[in-house]
């Protein structure tokens, strides 16, 4: 409880500060200290999911018992007004049911991202990003391909190479030719022009 009279008692209601601290609390995983750095109306963005004061707490208690001694590596602070921009890396080991993928006890890394409005020295509004993708393939890696599959890609690339490579390049008579049949070709079309222009000029000379 000393934390929590001590959060309320800062005078500190720099946006920076106070996004510092968030962090540092959730990693003490002091709760009820962490609730009263956040304002009673604030509004949790995390990914496509919208949260309340509770249910952003009740988000990070998830997390923390899925990676009971995660700690974040707080990189940079960026501060913008009200806004507090946070850059850091969250490690833990995963001992325990995260997003129903039971404990692995592997160890995870990742970024993350967070954006805190802060008014009157509480959170207001919180944005987080992190890699999800990372995280999950780090808990769960997708199947690697088997023996069989990558030898027929490539052996199909092979085939691919080979056949480019006996298909002969026209010669060059066979290229003078093409330009022959096809300079025959444009002075048939002028000549066929032309006849079409007489015939044209008589009609109109008799009508």
């Amino acid at each position: 409880m000393r934390i929590s009279r001590v959060v309320c008692m800062t005078t500190n209601k720099d946006p920076g500060f106070i996004a510092r601290k968030m962090v540092e609390l959730v990693d003490r995983q002091d709760w009820v200290a962490t609730t009263e750095l956040v304002a009673p109306n604030a509004r949790a963005y995390i990914g496509s999911q919208i949260f309340d004061r509770e249910g952003w707490r009740g988000m990070g208690q998830m997390f923390y018992a899925a990676f009971p001694d995660a700690r974040h590596e707080v990189h940079a602070v960026h501060v913008a007004g009200e806004y507090a921009t946070l850059l850091a890396r969250f490690t833990g080991t995963h001992k325990g049911d995260f997003m129903g993928i039971p404990a692995t006890g592997k160890q995870v890394s990742f970024s993350v991202i967070h954006v805190d409005r802060v008014v009157d020295g509480r959170v207001l509004e919180h944005r987080g990003e992190f890699d999800t993708a990372g995280l999950l393939q780090q808990l769960a890696p997708a199947p690697a391909l088997d023996r069989a599959t990558v030898e027929t890609l490539f052996d199909r690339i092979d085939r691919s190479a080979t056949l480019s490579a006996r298909t002969p390049a026209p010669s060059r008579a066979c290229r003078r030719r093409a330009r022959r049949s096809s300079s025959a070709t444009s002075a048939s079309v002028a000549s066929s022009a032309a006849r079409s222009r007489r015939c044209a000029s008589r009609s109109m000379r008799w009508a």
